[in-house]
């Protein structure tokens, strides 16, 4: 239980920032899915704003449950945007890649590729937004 406890102690923040992540992986997914197999919308386009939609949740839960940083609100969000910026063209350059070049799934693609960008964005924003 000790030992339960100090990697809790110690990876907090990650495992709060995942389970934050996560409903907005939810609706990064689902609006990406619903925008590009059903309206037809570019990929990019539809990759761009179902992210935008995940990444201004993601900084609301974290502002005041996982970092408790909610005094600058609007500049915290405007560097934590950023980094969601950043996040949104590596996704859209790794989706470009293996979508338009490789001819793979574009929803699959996407998927995968949020796994490493969100352990980047949470580095990121733990340093930038929320320092």
């Amino acid at each position: 239980m000790e030992f339960i406890m100090s990697l809790w102690k110690k990876y907090k923040n990650f495992i709060i920032y995942c389970l934050i992540g996560f409903t907005g992986l939810s609706f990064d997914m689902g609006l990406f899915y619903v925008m590009f197999n059903m309206l037809h919308i570019n990929y990019m386009l539809s990759n761009a704003a179902s992210m935008s939609l995940g990444i201004t949740n993601n900084f609301i839960l974290n502002a005041f449950f996982n970092f408790k940083k909610t005094d600058k609100f609007f500049i915290r969000f405007l560097k934590f945007y950023l980094v969601g910026i950043f996040g949104i063209l590596l996704s859209n350059l790794i989706l470009y890649v293996f979508h338009d070049m490789l001819d793979m799934n574009a929803n699959i693609v996407k998927a995968v590729s949020i796994v490493f960008i969100a352990i980047l964005q949470f580095m990121l924003n733990r340093r930038l937004s929320f320092a």
